[in-house]
């Protein structure tokens, strides 16, 4: 009976808390960013974006997520929900950095890049740790640190081909509770028969690559494509399962199960493609289309190692459900003068988690967004740093996250109810170029 429990601890451990195409954030390097844009930022969007820069640059860009989540689950007929809320709330508040460098060294033909950023990040914390969403998440975050040298070739002046080879760390943390009765019998989320299961510090390293091309008439028009191969991580860290409620601590004889495990998972693969034109020598506009293949997560795999508890199993496989997810955005700039900008956009992204898989800890769902922005350049700040340009850009983006309502859960528990999310990301970036 021992051991059919921990098979089943084992394979909701991740049910989607790291998952999710709200957690692929392509809005590194501001609303402004695509695979047409020539700054330090191509090392994500575009390698190839790397050859219309000139001398060497530097910049730094900082992209805030303020995140809203609301949940409202039935729990008519649930024990231990009289007097309680059935509702939970988050906000949460994740930074995410990009710091990028480029250079010519003085070549006509070769530039180069190194950058530091995050794509895949979110951190999660709920407000009531015993509320209605507590068996999918209570707190938990997700960090993809890449660190990415890129080149690109300049084969005509207006052609270029790029690459880039990325150093990938990734970490989770997670808290979550979980519901025994499903293997001991009894009553489905009956506070006394919960356990609680942690991850500390699941971290993993792997190698990413991103392939692109561009063609650049930067008076006119460009087009740019990249591709990103998918990434495969197998992740080692400690999990442990700890009873919480009074049968709970009977039937797992009051102790803490603790395991080494290992964590083997995909990250997605996919193709970003921008296209813009100039309208007037001051007027840019720019089509923006991704498609993001997250029907390669099919299972995640967990492997035992050393344990405190011969019972747990040495190997567990958890079926998803994710479904490949795209995006389109289109957008305007204008140049007021030519040192200061102002820019929009209006974007579309839709849903990669369906319907059966969603929870609390997942959130997601097709979603629109609006975006502004300014850019202005600081040339009294660039002759006191001895540079040729210095710029500061500033952008804003509201995300609206549709509701969905779930009414056949395949997960356990089931995880029906309303889902309600927003977010907001604030850009702030700095750029200094040396010719």
């Amino acid at each position: 009976m021992k051991k059919v429990l921990l098979i089943s601890l084992f394979l909701t451990i991740f049910a989607g808390e790291a998952f999710g195409s709200g957690f692929y954030v392509t809005q590194i390097g501001g609303t402004d960013a695509a695979p047409t844009e020539p700054n330090a930022t191509a090392v994500f969007w575009n390698p190839a974006a790397l050859g219309p820069i000139e001398g060497t640059s530097c910049l730094l860009d900082i992209t805030t997520i303020l995140r809203t989540v609301k949940y409202d689950k039935p729990t008519e007929g649930l024990p231990g929900y009289e007097g309680t809320t059935e509702e939970a709330k988050l906000f949460n508040v994740s930074p995410l950095p990009f710091f990028g460098v480029t250079s010519d060294f003085g070549l006509d033909s070769w530039h180069f890049g190194l950058g530091i950023y995050a794509p895949f990040g979110s951190s999660t914390e709920w407000d009531d740790p015993d509320g209605p969403q507590r068996y999918q998440s209570i707190e938990g975050s997700i960090t993809t640190m890449y660190l990415t040298p890129a080149v690109s070739y300049t084969a005509r002046p207006w052609l270029h081909f790029g690459a880039g080879f990325s150093y990938v760390r990734s970490l989770f943390n997670s808290k979550r509770r979980i519901d025994l009765t499903d293997d001991l019998g009894g009553v489905t989320e009956d506070p006394a028969m919960e356990a609680e299961l942690t991850m500390d510090g699941i971290a993993g390293n792997q190698w990413n690559t991103t392939v692109g091309g561009l063609v650049y008439f930067e008076e006119e028009w460009a087009i740019g494509m990249s591709y990103s191969s998918p990434l495969f991580i197998k992740n080692q860290g400690v999990i442990k399962v700890a009873p919480i409620g009074s049968e709970a601590e009977i039937l797992l004889g009051g102790t803490t199960a603790e395991a080494e495990a290992e964590l083997e998972t995909t990250f997605p693969q996919s193709i970003k493609l921008s296209a813009q034109y100039f309208l007037r020598d001051n007027l840019r506009v720019r089509g923006y289309l991704e498609w993001v293949d997250w029907s390669q997560l099919e299972t995640i795999t967990i492997k035992r190692g050393k344990t405190t508890n011969i019972l747990i199993p040495e190997e567990t496989i958890s079926e998803k459900y994710y479904q490949d997810a795209w995006g389109v955005r289109l957008g305007s700039k204008y140049w007021l003068k030519d040192n200061l900008a102002f820019f929009g956009g209006l974007g579309f992204d839709s849903n990669a988690v369906p319907d059966e898989s969603q929870g609390a800890d997942i959130s997601d769902s097709n979603k629109i967004a609006l975006s502004v922005g300014t850019s202005l350049g600081l040339d009294s700040v660039a002759d006191f740093l001895m540079a040729d340009a210095f710029k500061v850009t500033f952008g804003f983006n509201q995300v609206f996250l549709f509701s969905r309502d779930i009414e056949e859960s395949q997960v356990y528990p089931p995880a029906n109810g309303t889902y309600k999310s927003s977010a907001s990301l604030i850009n702030l970036n700095i750029e200094l170029r040396f010719l």
